[in-house]
């Protein structure tokens, strides 16, 4: 699934860069903007503030200092590396690509539309949860419930964000 996920990253980083243009985003964003209901754009806007990048620093960061404090410092070590890291490649590539946002977007944004912020940072925070704490969890059940919220959450922000325009 990474690897694939990553092909297909790379893919559509490619054709943006060359184009600034993917066929399919205009079927989505009329599509979607045919069908929008009120209620679902709340609670798309609810979780877009609810799941800001800034959000899952604070997150990365208290989760650094708990695992400080159960001495887990190499993890601790790791989490911050990847988290900076991740970051700056979202940063990086939104100043390489310029790749603005719909003119209808439903909320106000300062940055580049690709990657997406709140995406990548949902997928590196719920990825390095299953990393670091799956191992710990005894139950089974619990695991895999885990793993299920670890991966629809990513893609309900990333849904979101396309719903919202942005």
């Amino acid at each position: 699934i990474l690897v694939m996920s990553l092909a297909l990253f790379v893919f559509i980083l490619q054709q943006i860069t060359l184009s600034q243009h993917l066929f399919i985003d205009e079927k989505i964003n009329s599509f979607i903007s045919n069908n929008q209901k009120p209620f679902l754009v709340e609670i798309s806007k609810t979780i877009g503030y609810i799941f800001e990048p800034t959000i899952f620093i604070i997150l990365f960061f208290l989760l650094v200092f708990y695992l400080i404090y159960e001495k887990r410092r190499a993890e601790a070590i790791s989490l911050t590396i990847l988290t900076m890291i991740s970051f700056l490649i979202i940063q990086l590539i939104k100043i390489l690509v310029h790749r603005l946002r719909p003119l209808d977007a439903l909320v106000s944004e300062n940055t580049y539309s690709f990657p997406s912020g709140h995406a990548l940072m949902a997928s590196v925070f719920f990825g390095i949860l299953i990393y670091l704490f799956a191992h710990h969890i005894k139950s089974r059940k619990s695991k895999i419930i885990l793993t299920i919220l670890a991966t629809v959450v990513p893609l309900i922000i990333g849904f979101s964000r396309i719903y919202l325009n942005v």
